[in-house]
């Protein structure tokens, strides 16, 4: 037998649209989805209803009127308090690890591994390097280590 929960008015469009989401997106784990959207929801609550003042500045007024609406956008999101201000207390807390931005693209891997030791033909059978499994042009050929300076 099934129970019934009886939801508050206001409570019933949230799940709604907390469930379309669930279902839209699939995440693996729904309880960090869970936490990222209704975060999200509230971000977008709170910058609906705050109305900043006419910009004065030439630089801005010289903006299209799309980029205009992207730098409010951009403000309120950051503007946590709402106190028409963004300092260090208004930056989100950092739910993972920063991504690096990268302007220009990073130079190809090198073709061998740095770590490698290139082989000797009079090196040991014995692997001195344990990351590789290579064996070591400073081994002696008597089975001791030795380091070349």
């Amino acid at each position: 037998m099934a129970q019934q929960i009886h939801l508050l008015p206001e409570l019933q469009p949230v799940l709604l649209q907390w469930s379309k989401a669930v279902l839209r997106d699939r995440p693996e784990d729904v309880l960090t989805y869970s936490r990222d959207y209704f975060a999200e929801q509230a971000t977008q609550r709170r910058m609906a209803g705050y109305v900043l003042p006419a910009s004065e500045s030439k630089p801005y007024g010289e903006l299209s009127q799309e980029n205009q609406e992207r730098v409010e956008l951009v403000f309120k999101r950051f503007d946590t308090d709402c106190d028409m201000n963004i300092s260090v207390r208004n930056s989100p807390p950092q739910r993972s690890a920063p991504k690096l931005i990268v302007a220009s693209p990073l130079p190809p891997p090198p073709a061998t591994r740095p770590h490698a030791i290139p082989p000797s033909p009079r090196a040991r059978s014995t692997p001195s390097c344990r990351r590789c499994s290579r064996t070591s042009a400073a081994s002696s050929t008597s089975g001791r280590r030795t380091r070349r300076r």
